[in-house]
């Protein structure tokens, strides 16, 4: 068995004792020549049993007991990793999310090894609807935390306007699709990742279902038409029961497990007040003309952290989604981390029968 310790552990002098720090947990041990020296070892990687043995060069006597006391000792307030895990990954796919498995490797238990987490990404599939502000951000999010293959969906090409927020698109990219221009960025960005692209508008439920069946996370930042949307990607989730989460307008959720949790026909129909017609109104065509609201670059930059690390965290089984049968709200700190109850709603012109 080889092991090492943690990134996230720091070990610090204090006094004539040597600290061992992890995340709010730590070992407290007497600093000697023989303490730094296994200390040393464990930080760099090894096999405890090669450790303990008589004083030999620069290496001090220590004991059996000792080296297991003290392994026995780290390992109880969580400080080491194994090393000698069996995963699939090439020493390429290792140096390049080395970040992502150090950070994971604090969460080892019950979701299995840092390997385990990472291999279940990198398998996954993610359909995104609609690759503007927010949708490009979240492409690049989800490239860069591993994913297997990413579907873009986008009938638009690519307007001056979108430059101000848009982290895939440039001057080239104006007036070419969407869709398209995100794909040669992103292949060009990972390689290994597989982009494919639907240039169309979803017009319904039914275009969703069709589109998304196959895929194991459907995510919706598209934001037209208004309200409608959002009910039609919970719609199409419900029909190829596909998994999807929400995001955009000040909101992040709810992820709609079909059968199982709220959905955004849930949140629209908890937002109506008692004989309201205000939900009815706000969906009607305009009449007048009408423009954006505007957007700063970092609102979606700041959004789309979070709709990613809630994709992570279903598809990785690192940690359960904050939106499961709820949404985060933006406050006044942008997204503050504010968490509403969402249950499945009786009212709900979705999920209401399912």
């Amino acid at each position: 068995m080889r092991i090492r310790m943690r990134q996230r552990a720091q070990v610090l002098v204090d006094g004539d004792d040597l600290l061992v720090l992890m995340r709010g947990r730590a070992l407290k041990t007497a600093d000697s020549v023989e303490t730094r020296w296994l200390l040393t070892r464990v930080c760099e990687g090894v096999d405890p049993v090669q450790i303990a043995g008589p004083a030999t060069g620069d290496r001090p006597a220590i004991t059996a007991e000792v080296v297991q006391s003290t392994v026995a000792d780290l390992e109880a307030i969580g400080a080491l990793e194994r090393l000698d895990v069996d995963h699939q990954q090439t020493p390429d796919d290792i140096g390049r999310n080395a970040r992502t498995l150090e950070f994971l490797s604090t969460l080892e238990g019950a979701a299995g090894s840092r390997f385990d987490m990472h291999a279940r990404v990198a398998r996954s599939s993610v359909l995104l609807i609609g690759t503007g502000g927010l949708g490009s951000w979240i492409a690049y999010g989800l490239a860069a935390a591993g994913i297997g293959r990413l579907g873009l969906c986008d009938p638009d090409t690519v307007d001056l306007s979108n430059l101000n927020r848009s982290i895939l698109f440039d001057r080239d990219s104006v007036g070419t699709l969407k869709v398209e221009a995100a794909r040669d960025r992103l292949s060009r960005f990972s390689p290994d990742l597989r982009v494919e692209v639907f240039a169309e508008r979803v017009e319904g439920p039914e275009d969703v279902a069709r589109i998304g069946e196959g895929f194991d996370l459907i995510i919706g930042a598209a934001d037209r038409p208004h309200r409608r949307i959002r009910r039609w990607v919970a719609g199409g989730s419900l029909r190829c029961g596909v998994p999807s989460l929400q995001a955009g307008g000040g909101r992040i959720g709810p992820l709609y497990i079909p059968g199982e949790t709220s959905c955004a026909g849930c949140l629209q129909a908890s937002l109506v007040l008692p004989g309201s017609r205000m939900d009815v109104l706000a969906e009607q065509p305009p009449e007048f003309p009408t423009r954006s609201p505007g957007s700063l670059a970092p609102f979606p930059a700041a959004e789309s952290g979070m709709v990613v690390l809630e994709a992570y965290r279903y598809l990785s089984k690192m940690a359960p989604p904050a939106t499961v049968n709820g949404y985060l709200s933006e406050g006044p700190n942008l997204f503050d981390g504010k968490r509403v109850e969402l249950n499945p709603h009786p009212a709900c012109s979705v999920c209401g029968t399912q």
